[in-house]
């Protein structure tokens, strides 16, 4: 893994040690992505996915009856690259904090420790 990589993976870990959560904009990695909250077709979302709105500039929030939740997509991610692209060890990663309150990241079903642990294996 290439540092510039280990260290967006270490600052996702930070976040999950301190009880927030982490969302990435891939699902090969098995953690929570920004599209599992938000599709373009709301209407055919379930429960609280329903309330989350696009409100401009990669910025998106959402209410549970517990509070409210939000999360970046888009250029408003944090992205790295690490390597050339095309060439033997590129690597990128875009993730961004899904900031919600203990009570809203479980209404959201979104288990901190589940992706603690995801995010510890990567970095071992």
């Amino acid at each position: 893994m290439q540092p510039e990589i280990r260290q967006a993976w270490e600052a996702m870990l930070s976040l999950l040690e301190k009880g927030q959560g982490v969302l990435v904009a891939s699902d090969s990695y098995g953690l929570p992505t920004i599209h599992d909250f938000y599709r373009r077709d709301p209407e055919t979302a379930e429960g609280y996915y329903k309330s989350i709105k696009h409100c401009g500039f990669g910025v998106f929030k959402g209410k549970t009856e517990n509070g409210d939740f939000g999360f970046d997509g888009g250029g408003a991610m944090k992205h790295v690259t690490a390597g050339s692209y095309g060439s033997e060890g590129y690597e990128s990663l875009s993730w961004c904090p899904l900031w919600a309150e203990a009570e809203v990241l479980r209404d959201l079903d979104y288990d901190v420790e589940a992706v603690k642990q995801l995010v510890k294996a990567k970095l071992s």
